[in-house]
């Protein structure tokens, strides 16, 4: 019995080691279209597994994906003059009802996949007057 459970810590300690790294969150189908100006603007809405986002360029998705204020994103120009606006529906796996949370988890990995998104964090510490 002794030796089972040393062979078990064993394999379990390789295999978190030398294990894949966990998969990301992903949506099982998703559409983005570019849309027209002048619909809604901005819209995030969700009923069960399904994600709707309706008025979001690039900027507004990653801040939006990444839960971010305008002062958290770093100024580029490219991104915030961007007039290109999508129309993102999307289904999650299974008939479960995701938080916002994991639909943002999702969204991550979608602009990483179909924008090629990368991106890393750092923090900027400010004194507060």
């Amino acid at each position: 019995m002794m030796i089972l459970r040393s062979i078990f810590v064993t394999l379990t300690a390789f295999c978190v080691a030398f294990g894949q790294p966990p998969r990301p969150r992903a949506f099982e189908v998703a559409a983005i279209k570019p849309m027209e100006l002048g619909g809604v603007m901005m819209g995030f809405s969700s009923s069960g597994p399904r994600l709707t986002l309706e008025g979001y360029n690039q900027f507004l998705l990653i801040k939006e994906a990444f839960n971010l204020k305008n002062y958290q994103l770093p100024q580029v120009a490219a991104l915030q003059d961007d007039r290109t606006y999508y129309f993102i529906t999307a289904k999650a796996e299974g008939d479960g009802t995701p938080t916002k949370a994991e639909f943002r988890e999702m969204l991550q990995t979608l602009l990483t996949e179909r924008f090629n998104l990368k991106f890393h964090r750092e923090v900027d510490r400010k004194s507060v007057v």
